[in-house]
């Protein structure tokens, strides 16, 4: 019984679908976080008779508080604004639509094990993880079910020569991946960096063609939108501009983002080595699963708090209370 029950593919995936659902329509968990307020507030302040903004920033981002919201690329507000105009702009309804993206990013994720003919024991043992997916409630559950089937049909793509008639595989892969950068531009280049290197090394290993026009257009629509935002718009890149100075990272590194509590040794914050934004901006990518951004118990934070703790000490855990 047990040996047949391991041998269904996707049989784990579906335990968790189910043991989410039961417990969103039993006792509404899990409970939206902070970050929720973040994402979706300027959408319920618009259905609500506001404007698209979300006035509980205006100490922090003033721009997206009181004019528009442009601290995140739109397209997940986007499909919230839909939701929520069917369903009423209520906590429990954003709860549903992130089961119904995780649960699309779960076959995403059961439709590549399939293609690559995966045993259906490791398939289960893969969906595993998903029991580590606690909560969900950033536009990051969008980006992996959008990713993730970019992924898919990359590999479906790669399965002839760019020339054939299957060349919609391609258009539809850059599409997507398009898509999940209009989400979340972390996780769309991400993405992106997966699929170029996929079809890079299957065009190079099937000799094939690459798919240039594809994988050109994938790259230079989201740029050259950013550079109309730029040039056209410029009280949305300012929202942006300003979103990203609050925001540590390799591109921006301003002293006043640096709290004493993760870099205690260093008292000229203009000195701080780029080297420990790094490991930290990898390891926060790696637990970037589907609207978990440090939250769920198995996160690879966590697990790798001790390798490097000599030298990093308290900055690779950043603590909650310097935001």
């Amino acid at each position: 019984m047990f040996r047949r029950f391991v041998n269904l593919a996707g049989v784990v995936f579906a335990v968790v679908i189910l043991w989410k659902a039961l417990l969103l329509i039993t006792t509404a968990q899990p409970v939206p976080f902070s970050d929720s307020f973040f994402y979706d507030g300027p959408v319920v302040n618009l259905l609500n008779g506001g404007a698209y903004a979300n006035p509980a920033l205006e100490l922090v981002l003033p721009i997206s508080a009181t004019k528009v919201f442009s601290a995140y690329p739109p397209l997940y507000q986007s499909v919230l604004w839909i939701w929520m105009s069917l369903f009423g702009p209520s906590a429990l309804a954003a709860m549903w639509l992130h089961l119904i993206l995780f649960a699309i990013y779960g076959l995403g994720l059961i439709a590549i094990f399939h293609h690559l003919q995966l045993p259906a024991v490791f398939v289960n043992l893969g969906c595993l993880f998903l029991f580590g997916v606690t909560y969900h409630d950033r536009p990051d559950s969008l980006a992996f079910a959008l990713g993730i089937w970019a992924i898919y049909a990359w590999l479906r793509a790669m399965e002839k020569p760019a020339a054939s008639t299957r060349t919609w595989w391609h258009w539809g892969a850059a599409g997507l991946n398009l898509l999940t950068l209009t989400t979340s531009l972390q996780l769309g280049m991400l993405f992106l960096g997966w699929a170029a290197l996929l079809v890079i090394s299957l065009s190079w290993m099937r000799r094939q063609l690459l798919p240039q026009f594809a994988l050109a257009t994938a790259v230079m629509i989201p740029s050259l939108l950013g550079l109309y935002v730029k040039t056209m718009q410029p009280e949305i890149w300012a929202g942006f501009q300003e979103h990203l100075h609050e925001t540590p990272s390799l591109l921006v590194c301003t002293p006043q983002l640096i709290k004493p509590c993760c870099y205690p040794k260093y008292s000229n914050w203009d000195v701080i080595p780029r080297r420990y934004f790094l490991r930290r901006s990898v390891l926060a990518s790696c637990s970037f699963t589907p609207g978990t951004n440090g939250g769920n118990g198995l996160n690879p934070q966590a697990l790798f708090f001790c390798w490097g703790q000599w030298r990093w000490r308290d900055c690779l855990l950043w603590p909650q209370q310097s935001f």
